[in-house]
């Protein structure tokens, strides 16, 4: 998995590529969230993923709630 995080003066793109599974969620959680705390608009790029379990779901999902917690989208 490999994560890219560009901040503009809009939003904060996260773009992923590879797997986000069991073994790699975590990682992807521990970095999205230290490179856009406080952030309030996150745009999520998804389109290289080429797997995605639901324990990345649940931290997709995890991320969105963060970002609706602090009045912004997702």
């Amino acid at each position: 998995m490999n994560i890219q995080i560009t901040d503009n003066d809009k939003y904060t793109l996260v773009a992923v590529s590879g797997r986000l599974d069991a073994t790699t969620y975590e990682t992807f959680q521990k970095e999205a969230v230290d490179q856009t705390n406080g952030k309030k608009n996150i745009l999520l790029d998804l389109s290289a993923l080429e797997y995605i379990s639901s324990s990345g779901l649940r931290s997709i999902l995890f991320m969105a709630k963060r970002a609706a917690s602090l009045c912004g989208f997702f």
